[in-house]
């Protein structure tokens, strides 16, 4: 990358996650970030994700491994100690997954959507994806009260 790439702090790239509550979004996010997206006091008294949650990553090459073991988000190779390579510099959008929180989940396919122009096939996915969520939770409701 040139040294003009390595000093830009703005992300290229969204990437929003959704699921089920308690499948280990905002601990992924937290394994690649470095940073744990919950920071409101109710978010980590309750143990789940009530609002959106963000976290910058910066995807690393060490010019000297080989691959996989190449690949970090680290800015120093923890092997040879040398300077890594930025990649892609990315956002994390988490959203929350328990039902009851499913419009909060569904304003974070709409950032998600809005701020990425040049993957908008894949953000359209992601939407629909969140879209089919609502009618299935829907459906699980009345079933119950059935």
């Amino acid at each position: 990358m040139s040294e003009t790439n390595e000093k830009n702090t703005q992300p290229e790239v969204n990437i929003g996650l959704i699921g089920h509550v308690d499948h280990g979004k905002s601990t992924l996010v937290e394994a690649l970030a470095g940073v744990f997206p919950d920071t409101y006091a109710e978010e980590l008294r309750r143990g789940i994700s009530i609002y959106l949650g963000y976290a910058n990553a910066e995807f690393r090459k060490c010019p000297t491994c080989d691959e996989p073991q190449c690949y970090t988000t680290l800015r120093t190779c923890p092997t040879h100690n040398e300077p890594t390579e930025l990649l892609r510099h990315v956002s994390f959008v988490d959203a929350p997954g328990h039902e009851r929180l499913m419009a909060t989940m569904l304003t974070g396919a709409a950032i998600a959507w809005t701020f990425n122009k040049n993957f908008s096939l894949l953000s359209i996915l992601w939407l629909v994806i969140a879209i089919i969520g609502v009618f299935l939770v829907e459906i699980a409701k009345k079933k119950r009260s059935i």
